[in-house]
């Protein structure tokens, strides 16, 4: 069990003053997440965009010990040999990982590994929720233009892909592109919240099922009928996905094209990696919903929570968990940072940045 109180408390998302809030972080683990924790000598890193954190839960001592890194809502998140990038508000941020540098000693960091910021790509708020290293650099989801882009120094973003129902990246958010699957360093499929080419028209729709799964290789939708879809996943020939409004993790086959549910978790799924042989998916609590129909997962369950579940896909079972007990109640994005049982993530306002130098 890991239970935290961050200091500094305003309560409501004041971009302004992100750093200062303070909320109840607490969260409660079966045994067996320490244990995943440990064999592996790894650390799982989640965004909350609602409590502006980038959250990572590392060992201590043989305890779960959580690192709570201020940014303005965060979203995606990707991990890359030694890069970590978060998409924060307005601008995309690279921390670079160092095991050694001047000053560490002086800065009393007790850690295995240091991640300092190195650089950021301001893009405007276009609502980035999905990232992915690859050919050509850093893959995005930009939700805002309902796009795949890539980044280029004098743009805000360069517009990659985008579905076909569109005429193009129009900035109105029509069809909620937001998350992607990556093959070969490339694009590979992408969620969206349906067909729609009208400003913002996926708010209005009573029907929830409108969800797609588009193969961006050769633009043909490939599932429909979803429910809020985000995260899709390759693993092992296999996109994996969430179907976030039913509280549900799907498997869909390419070859056979079938496609079946395979998780059920009480809470909106959301946020998913694959390591190894184990699958890391998130859930969020229920919220009320912009769109004009309640989510059926909040029909069937009373209550929800925010958490991290590992499932073994050998069984495709839950072997463990860690849950969110005081005020997280929104999960983003989740990643692996290998190799590193106590990171350490230096934010960009963090004073102890100015004294910390890698030459």
């Amino acid at each position: 069990m890991s239970t935290l109180k961050d200091e500094s408390k305003i309560g409501t998302l004041d971009l302004s003053d992100y750093q200062n809030e303070q909320y109840d972080f607490s969260s409660s683990a079966t045994p067996s997440f320490l244990e995943f924790l440990q064999i592996f000598r790894i650390s799982v890193a989640v965004t909350s965009y609602d409590c502006q954190r980038l959250i990572v839960f590392r060992q201590k001592n043989d305890n779960i010990d959580t690192l709570l890194v201020p940014m303005a809502r965060p979203r995606g998140l990707a991990v890359h040999e030694n890069k970590l990038t978060v998409a924060a508000y307005t601008e995309i941020i690279n921390y670079y990982r160092h095991n050694q540098s001047a000053g560490f000693d002086e800065a009393g960091l007790e850690a295995d590994s240091i991640f300092l910021p190195r650089n950021s790509h301001i893009t405007g708020e276009i609502n980035v929720h999905d990232l992915a290293w690859g050919e050509d650099g850093l893959w995005m989801v930009n939700s805002r233009f309902s796009c795949i882009c890539t980044l280029q120094p004098d743009l805000s973003f360069k517009p990659q892909w985008w579905p076909k129902f569109l005429k193009g990246p129009t900035g109105d958010g029509a069809a909620h592109l937001n998350c992607m699957a990556m093959r070969d360093g490339k694009p590979a499929y992408a969620t969206c919240f349906g067909a729609f080419a009208e400003g913002r028209s996926w708010r209005a729709e009573s029907d929830l099922s409108t969800g797609l799964l588009i193969d961006v290789q050769t633009d043909q939708v490939v599932l429909e009928g979803l429910c809020m879809p985000h995260s899709p996943k390759l693993y092992k020939d296999k996109v994996y996905l969430c179907n976030s409004g039913h509280g549900t993790v799907m498997c869909y086959d390419p070859i056979t094209k079938i496609a079946e549910t395979v998780l059920e978790i009480q809470g909106f799924t959301r946020a998913m990696t694959f390591y190894r042989d184990y699958m890391i998916v998130c859930c969020s609590k229920f919220r009320n919903s912009e769109r004009a129909a309640p989510l059926p997962v909040s029909l069937k369950y009373q209550e929800s929570h925010a958490g991290i579940y590992i499932v073994d896909m050998s069984t495709v079972s839950i072997v463990a968990f860690c849950r969110f007990d005081g005020d997280v109640s929104q999960l983003y994005d989740v990643a692996v940072i290998e190799e590193s049982v106590q990171p350490e993530i230096l934010g960009l306002q963090d004073p102890r940045v100015t004294e910390l130098f890698v030459f």
